[in-house]
């Protein structure tokens, strides 16, 4: 027996919708306030957005992740779904591509299946335990699925879905293409470990996406948008990207200040918004809030550490909260921060708020000598060779779909 407080909490686990305080109504799906039932993306409803197949919280899909130089599938499970910053329980498929839907999913281990899990000998992989292994990404990057269930006759064990192998590596190759050129920058990446990639009984790993493009041909890399010669970040350290994109913003005479470009990728504000989020507890920092901003180079950078501006880290061009926008407005960049006010808040005298954007005489010397530096290409940092190289599963390669394709024609 289950205790009945377990299975209640199992089930309303990922729930993000306002329901019922009444356990009876709770169960049976009804809303607190019945009189705001039709407000179906206020309450986490979305099937009044699109007519059409829904993926919900829960769900299964199927995704790419890199590892060792090579995307893998990865099988999870939905835990997170947003539209517009918005969380919500389902998302019709037909619009799970759109730039405004992230998800957040949990990594399911696979293993192979042996007869007692399927006494058909049909499908040779099951899922296991969920992984430790959580990713957000756009919603273009997840695929949903509807695998089979397999169930034990152990009364100890639950439910479990089931594939097969032509299934999987259809899959596989199927999202590689679809993201090639577009989305592979986005595709999560972890290390090697015991559970992932998935493995077969050799350990081998299983399910390498090999398909009309290569994965590293399809990420692209960080480039600045102004620089001739192109210069590539090739050692992704956020610091250095804001110290470059900065000094185009301080002394480049073709950046337009008036469009108050990106601190990380020079477009316009009307473009790229970025969002400021505050961290827990009373004394909670400052950070990116990553599910609102819509600049394209998601880089990481310690929030803290890049607003102060020293000998070695001159630059302290971070996102700002404007005192006069109304609350909630995106963030300004410092170096943004007096065109801004020239620009929208032409009544406010501007000495009033000039200390928030005025450099001292250390800052600007700082960023003239990397606005000189910035033709000087800087050489990646040299990782330490891997002891252990990952071995690949020839068989379960998705290069073999073809042959799948053809058998079952």
């Amino acid at each position: 027996l289950i205790n009945k407080a377990r299975v209640l909490a199992q089930r309303f686990k990922y729930k993000t919708s306002a329901k019922s305080t009444d356990r009876l109504r709770r169960v049976q799906q009804e809303s607190r306030y019945s009189e705001r039932s039709s407000s179906n993306v206020e309450c986490g409803q979305s099937s009044a957005l699109v007519d059409g197949p829904n993926v919900a919280v829960t769900n299964p899909v199927a995704s790419l992740i890199r590892c060792d130089g090579h995307a893998f599938l990865c099988i999870g499970e939905l835990n997170s779904i947003w539209f517009n910053s918005q969380p919500m329980d389902d998302i019709p498929v037909s619009i799970l591509h759109e730039k405004a839907v992230k998800v957040s999913y949990q990594v399911i281990n696979l293993v192979p299946a042996m007869s007692i899990d399927d006494p058909t000998m049909k499908h040779d992989w099951r899922s296991s335990l969920l992984l430790p292994i959580t990713f957000t990404v756009p919603g273009a990057l997840v695929h949903p699925i509807d695998p089979s269930l397999g169930m034990s006759e152990s009364p100890d064990t639950t439910a479990y879905f089931i594939f097969d192998s032509s299934t999987l590596l259809t899959l596989a190759s199927t999202l590689h293409d679809r993201l090639a050129h577009t989305y592979m920058n986005s595709v999560p990446s972890i290390k090697v470990n015991s559970e992932f990639p998935y493995r077969e009984c050799s350990g081998a790993a299983c399910f390498v996406t090999e398909g009309q493009h290569n994965v590293h041909e399809s990420i692209v890399p960080l480039c600045c948008p102004n620089c001739m010669p192109e210069h590539v970040f090739n050692d992704i350290n956020g610091q250095d990207v804001l110290e470059h994109i900065g000094s185009h913003v301080l002394f480049d005479p073709s950046v337009d200040h008036s469009t108050e470009p990106c601190g990380l990728c020079l477009q316009s504000f009307v473009v790229c918004r970025v969002y400021l989020k505050k961290g827990r507890g009373r004394n909670g920092g400052l950070s990116i809030h990553r599910d609102r901003t819509t600049c394209p180079n998601e880089i990481k950078f310690s929030y803290n550490i890049a607003s102060k501006s020293s000998a070695s880290s001159p630059c302290s061009n971070v996102p700002l909260y404007c005192p006069i926008c109304p609350s909630g407005s995106s963030a300004v960049w410092r170096y943004n921060l007096k065109a801004h006010f020239a620009h929208l808040h032409e009544s406010v005298p501007i000495n009033t708020y000039e200390d928030l954007w005025t450099l001292s005489e250390t800052e600007l010397q700082g960023m003239k000598i990397v606005w000189k530096d910035r033709t000087k290409q800087i050489e990646p940092r040299k990782k330490r060779s891997e002891t252990t190289h990952l071995v690949i599963s020839e068989v379960h390669s998705s290069r073999n779909t073809a042959k799948y394709v053809i058998v079952l024609v």
